[in-house]
């Protein structure tokens, strides 16, 4: 598991895929500059957008708390329930200041459910007004608000980052078997070569044994 969190995270607690040329919200224009929707704004202006962002040294991608889908009701409920355990509850008024962007993301669901803003939705599409994420910015280890921003906090993330493999424990057989199942859709956490690419460091590590005295 400390070989995912490296591979995916750097062991930084950062930002990533903030940048316009990584966020790949939008599939059919993936890899494809300049990064920008049929009124010319940058993707760091486009609420949907911040839901393709990933943060923390136990990383977490925000799709996962994408509103108004079905998909990822639970996610949402949950995150709430950790966070305010953390002390973390937006007020009336915070709500009220993120609804026009909350609207706009849940217009552009396919199939949408009823949904009410909540507390990853404030921390999410605050990430650059309130929380000073960097705009169109690669991610690092200086971070502005770390202890502020939910996000940034392992004991809010973790759960999230292995609650594919406890919700399939059964599944697991192996340290493979655990990564092909974390990875989720992505089969490429499946291949032979990037399990070695991840695994590789781990499987390298040694410690030194000091001589007897």
């Amino acid at each position: 598991m400390l070989a995912i969190v490296k591979f995916e995270s750097g062991v930084r607690p950062g930002f990533f895929n903030t940048k316009d040329e990584e966020n790949s919200f939008s599939p059919d224009r993936k890899n494809k500059l300049p990064k920008l929707d049929a009124n010319k704004k940058p993707y760091w202006q486009q609420p949907l957008a911040r839901y393709s962002y990933q943060f923390g040294i136990i990383p977490i991608h925000t799709s996962i708390f994408r509103p108004c889908l079905g998909a990822t009701q639970a996610a949402r409920l949950r995150f709430d329930t950790l966070a305010k355990q953390q002390g973390f509850a937006p007020t009336t008024d915070q709500w009220a200041s993120i609804r026009p962007d909350f609207d706009e993301v849940c217009q552009k669901a396919q199939r949408p459910v009823r949904d009410e803003p909540r507390a990853v939705d404030y921390v999410i599409l605050n990430s650059h007004s309130k929380f000073g994420v960097p705009k169109d910015s690669v991610g690092g280890d200086t971070i502005d608000h770390i202890n502020a921003f939910p996000l940034y906090w392992p004991r809010v993330t973790t759960p999230f980052f292995f609650l594919a493999i406890l919700m399939q424990k059964d599944k697991v057989t192996d340290d493979n078997s655990a990564l092909c199942i974390w990875g989720g859709g992505d089969q490429s956490y499946c291949k032979e070569n990037k399990q070695s690419q991840i695994f590789g460091p781990w499987n390298s590590f040694s410690c030194p044994v000091r001589a007897a005295r």
